[in-house]
């Protein structure tokens, strides 16, 4: 009787190599914890691997802290070899039922590897969710003539076009997700970020604005250390030119404490994908309650209400409550954040 699953979905984490889809993950699920400790929603880990991926990268992040706070520091720049996928379950504190959401963050050098292709359009056309994450310095910096070769716009671009028509009906949530931006927030360059994303982007987002009933686009930028800044692109000490590495990037990318006392990170905004994510999902699980309902058969619709009214089941008004709750704490403008599609009301 009921659904103790209202709903199962499958988020995407899109972006070039090393640019920090982890990253985000890792941060947007410990940042919640922190955000929303007063409210009764609840996030946990469905796997010890994930666990153990995530914690490993939310240590990662924390080591940075640790030392000697006047050296550079030039994060780790090997490719991830594998596609992870990361299982989490949200509940409403009193309720039964669950929604499900799987991760799905690939190698981003998939995306010019012919050998992969059909496995992550497949992939991309079953997904609900797209996360683009972007690596910022990389946009913003020297002209942006390395963006191409780190975030894979074009790639990205016409790989989801070509996906995203063959997907299922149904609304889907777009996020373009800035990273290390930092520097440009304390700098009061944050509109040029989103400018910038917007523009390396134009085609992608042209292509959901033919169908502004099925796409919410948003850029959503997010700040994971705080105090760590990008400093400059590492030079050879000779010649003074960029030291390019075989990916045709910066070998490596350097960054500095802007405040040498600081001794843990104090992200902003990292629970913000996670609001806009919830938002979305909250509307999907009830409409499926909805539906369920009202397309049930008389003894379908005599199980959802037992299940829903005696058995503590979330219902769709359950499920409503909350998303409103949710889009109370959704940031919209400002710092670089633009609802450019807003086909959910958010």
């Amino acid at each position: 009787m009921g659904s103790v699953e209202a709903l199962k979905v499958q988020v995407m984490m899109v972006g070039g190599r090393r640019c920090g889809k982890t990253s985000v993950l890792a941060a947007m699920k410990d940042n919640f914890e922190t955000q929303f400790a007063d409210t009764n929603l609840t996030i946990a880990i469905d796997d010890f691997d994930t666990l153990e991926i995530l914690t490993a990268k939310i240590n990662e992040i924390n080591d940075y802290f640790l030392g000697d706070k006047s050296r550079n520091i030039i994060p780790d720049s090997n490719p991830t070899d594998d596609m992870m996928k990361y299982t989490y379950s949200i509940r409403i504190a009193g309720k039964k039922g669950k929604i499900q959401v799987e991760f799905i963050d690939y190698p981003g050098e998939w995306l010019t590897d012919k050998v992969h292709h059909e496995e992550l359009r497949n992939l991309m056309t079953e997904t609900q969710v797209i996360v683009v994450v972007i690596d910022t310095p990389h946009l913003m910096e020297e002209d942006g003539q390395y963006n191409e070769y780190r975030n894979f716009c074009y790639q990205t671009t016409e790989m989801l076009k070509t996906a995203l028509d063959d997907g299922e009906e149904g609304e889907k949530l777009i996020l373009f997700v800035p990273l290390k931006c930092e520097r440009y927030l304390n700098d009061g360059k944050m509109d040029q970020v989103r400018k910038r994303t917007e523009e390396a982007y134009a085609n992608l987002i042209n292509y959901f604005n033919r169908n502004k009933k099925k796409y919410e686009v948003a850029v959503t930028p997010i700040f994971t250390l705080g105090s760590v800044i990008f400093s400059h692109f590492g030079r050879d000490k000779q010649t003074r030119e960029i030291k390019i590495n075989n990916y045709k990037t910066p070998e490596e990318a350097v960054y500095i404490f802007s405040d040498i006392n600081v001794k843990k990170p104090s992200p902003k905004y990292c629970e913000q994908p996670v609001v806009y994510l919830l938002a979305y999902l909250f509307k999907m699980a009830e409409q499926k309650k909805n539906k369920d309902f009202s397309q049930g058969t008389f003894l379908d619709k005599v199980g959802i209400f037992i299940s829903e009214k005696f058995l503590n089941f979330a219902s769709a008004s359950d499920y409503d409550e909350q998303k409103k709750c949710v889009l109370k704490r959704l940031k919209k403008e400002d710092d670089g954040y633009h609802i450019i599609q807003n086909t959910l009301k958010f």
